[in-house]
């Protein structure tokens, strides 16, 4: 597998990565197994997000069953509060400690925020 720096992050990312959002249209069996395939052979970035019918939980336990360090790329929309929300979902389960002590996440994206007038 080749890897690259992904921007100015630092992150050692793979050339090949997963999207998860057609996950939902295989048997949650098998889109397991497919990603953990994929990261037993090197993959080491992979985007979810809340809305993808249950990605979130099937690309954790893919990570759980392959025990390797998986950079999650999620996002968030919607107001303020649910954005915020969603965040703190996503660094609950994707989350790896800190300096701090905290969960932090290596990225997370915002796809649009709702603005209130």
């Amino acid at each position: 597998m080749q890897y690259r720096r992904l921007g100015r992050t630092g992150l050692m990312v793979s050339a090949i990565g997963y999207g998860t959002c057609q996950l939902r249209m295989v048997p949650v069996e098998r889109a397991v197994e497919t990603l953990v395939t994929g990261f037993d052979l090197g993959v080491n970035i992979v985007h979810t997000a809340p809305d993808y019918a249950g990605a979130h939980d099937i690309v954790a336990e893919a990570i759980r069953q392959s025990r390797r360090d998986v950079c999650v790329c999620s996002n968030g929309w919607g107001t303020i509060e649910f954005f915020e929300h969603l965040f703190e979902e996503t660094r609950r389960q994707f989350g790896k400690p800190g300096h701090s002590g905290t969960k932090q996440l290596e990225m997370f994206g915002i796809a649009s925020v709702i603005a209130r007038y």
